[in-house]
């Protein structure tokens, strides 16, 4: 398993695709963490629930996610959204 355990894309609080590397339930956490972003600008923000850390980049109406353990580097998961939203 390596330090990004799940990545998706969303359209507001839609999740158009995902994929995770573990046995985790993350469709409730993602759909709890998205409810708080809002869409229209773009920013990075990271969120904690469920014990991991959602990292989003949100541009427009897109919302790319990955979600690290609570230890793993901030660098790491902003290059993974960088290369997801490319």
């Amino acid at each position: 398993m390596g330090p990004i355990e799940y990545v998706a894309v969303a359209r507001g609080t839609v999740v158009l695709v995902s994929h995770q590397e573990t046995g985790a339930h993350f469709d409730y956490l993602v759909e709890d963490v998205l409810r708080d972003i809002p869409t229209g600008a773009e920013f990075k923000t990271t969120r904690p629930r469920g014990g991991f850390t959602f990292h989003l980049l949100v541009g427009g109406d897109l919302v790319f996610v990955c979600a690290t353990s609570p230890d793993a580097s901030l660098h790491v998961a902003f290059q993974c959204l960088g290369q997801v939203s490319d």
